[in-house]
């Protein structure tokens, strides 16, 4: 018995709903790359960042509040003359 096929409306709704998974693959890709980083650094050296050292240990102290909501929120003061502070353990 032959099947009916998907209309192209479906088939494009199926694509749209397929892609956007693709991109949350990706971004959680990125995630676990950057974790795998962290953990390959345990010193929590991250000068190799550069300009994004910031923004990146703000995203790692994102995410362990996102994960854990109830957590403590502790401010990290940088002192970029001498040290590199702890990174947060995202």
């Amino acid at each position: 018995e032959m099947q009916e096929m998907p209309s192209t409306e479906q088939l494009e709704v199926d694509n749209d709903a397929l892609s956007k998974q693709i991109y949350e693959l990706k971004d959680e890709r990125e995630s676990l790359r950057t974790l795998l980083s962290m953990k390959a650094n345990p010193i929590g050296n991250f000068d190799y960042l550069g300009d994004s050292k910031g923004m990146y240990l703000d995203y790692c102290a994102g995410q362990t509040t996102k994960e854990n909501p109830k957590a403590t929120t502790s401010i990290i003061l940088i002192d970029e003359s001498d040290k590199t502070p702890d990174a947060p353990q995202c």
